[in-house]
């Protein structure tokens, strides 16, 4: 029984994709997945947002590392290049998405879900609902006091 493998199309080539996680990319590869450069891939795996899977000779990467990249390159497109927030969404949702792309079947509506998750934890965090309490309350307070001096004179 032959196993059918698919392709991801890219503006540079094609590069075939294994959901089960048998396929490895080199970072050639994978620039040429994203349109982006060797550098830009090195430099993600630097970052902590990708690691390689197999050490030995050429770095390797799995899927996993292609859907995370591609998440990011979209997610910094919207936020900005130069923000740190693209990284920590996607490192943020690294394990849900090792996690996917190890199973038989990789549905896109998944990885967005994780990714959305991610979102939802990265930019909401205690540090910024602490943040914003203590200035809405402090604006709150401010709207009562003014309807109250409002209703003395």
């Amino acid at each position: 029984m032959d196993k059918a493998t698919s392709t991801l199309a890219t503006g540079g080539g094609t590069v075939p994709l294994d959901p089960v996680g048998s396929r490895v990319y080199t970072r050639e590869q994978l620039a040429l997945a994203l349109g982006e450069s060797e550098s830009w891939v090195r430099d993600q795996d630097r970052a902590g947002v990708i690691s390689p899977t197999h050490t030995k000779g050429r770095l390797q990467y799995n899927l996993a590392a292609l859907m995370k990249l591609s998440a990011l390159k979209i997610l910094k497109r919207q936020l900005g290049s130069a923000s740190p927030v693209p990284g920590r969404i996607v490192k943020q949702a690294s394990e849900k998405i090792e996690s996917l792309c190890a199973r038989p079947d990789l549905y896109p509506v998944d990885c967005a879900a994780a990714l959305s998750a991610a979102i939802e934890e990265t930019i909401w965090s205690p540090e910024v609902r602490a943040s914003l309490l203590e200035p809405l309350s402090a604006a709150r307070s401010s709207v009562r006091l003014a309807r109250l001096n409002g209703r003395t004179s």
